[in-house]
């Protein structure tokens, strides 16, 4: 009965164009919540994905209608008018299980990727500083704090006897200097958003002046806080990602290592970690 009506191909497309992206965004965000769930420290306000998936897949689904629309006119023009119904059945079932299959592998793909990013490891090192893991010992923190309330404001602090300014945003750390002039700028956009910053500074090399050294915390559900250290001129020169457990992840300044420099002490819930630097024949040119 059906297989002898035809119908427009613009009729057509518009709607399984229509329903594929509105399915295609539904499954998108579905799965990469679940995702989330399962392998990675979801915030205490993901679910709220939940209530707008419903408004993100109408407006897929006017998306969808206007490329269906689009789509048809090249089809005219090549003087494809109309389609059988057996076809339009097949077009709905390719569309769709495309359309669904990919959306819901780049949900995953890309949670799967950002929660890998949010490991802990070690970002960046230039290869001059050596970590070795040594007994806990009790580290009394006197650091200065700077919390999210007061992130975009700010706290000064004292770097090699200058007065520096350190601020943050969600993803990006700033430190300037009393003529307002940049030291610098990181960018934390692939992680977790920061939610405190701890500074200090420390005599890593013998002759030269004091590396700034940050912990940036992140989402607190996230568990996950990140070491920084700056060279005097501003420059990363070492970058990690830590573990936190309930006490935080935590640091100090090792005053007695050496003589004529010092060494950081974190400790994180993988241990307590000495970082000193190396002699100069074990450095990476």
């Amino acid at each position: 009965m059906f297989r002898n009506i035809k119908y427009s191909i613009t009729t057509v497309l518009v709607i399984l164009c229509a329903i594929t992206f509105a399915l295609g965004i539904a499954c998108f965000f579905l799965t990469a919540y679940h995702t989330e769930n399962v392998i990675g420290s979801p915030s205490s306000t993901s679910c709220l994905i939940l209530l707008f998936i419903p408004i993100y897949s109408f407006i897929g689904a006017i998306a969808g209608g206007i490329f269906g629309f689009i789509v048809s006119l090249i089809m005219r023009f090549f003087k494809l008018r109309t389609v059988s119904f057996l076809k339009v059945i097949l077009l709905g079932i390719i569309f769709i299980a495309v359309g669904v299959s990919l959306a819901g592998l780049g949900g995953y793909t890309i949670v799967k990727i950002y929660v890998e990013l949010n490991e802990p490891r070690v970002i960046y090192t230039d290869g001059r500083l050596s970590k070795s893991i040594i007994p806990e010992k009790a580290i009394v923190v006197e650091n200065e704090i700077i919390p999210f309330e007061q992130r975009e404001k700010g706290k000064e602090i004292v770097w090699n006897t200058e007065e520096v300014t350190l601020s943050f945003s969600s993803h990006q750390i700033y430190a300037v200097n009393s003529k307002g002039d940049i030291i610098f700028k990181t960018s934390l956009l692939r992680y977790d958003y920061i939610c405190e910053l701890q500074p200090t500074e420390v005599k890593l090399f013998s002759n030269e002046k004091r590396y700034l050294v940050i912990l940036a915390e992140l989402r607190a559900t996230s568990f996950h806080t990140m070491l920084l250290i700056y060279s005097p001129d501003g420059q990363i020169i070492y970058q990690e990602m830590f573990e936190r457990d309930r006490r935080g992840v935590t640091m100090s300044v090792d005053e007695s290592y050496y003589s004529d420099s010092e060494a950081l002490i974190v400790r994180s819930k993988d241990g307590t970690f000495l970082y000193s630097s190396k002699p100069k024949d074990e450095q990476k040119e």
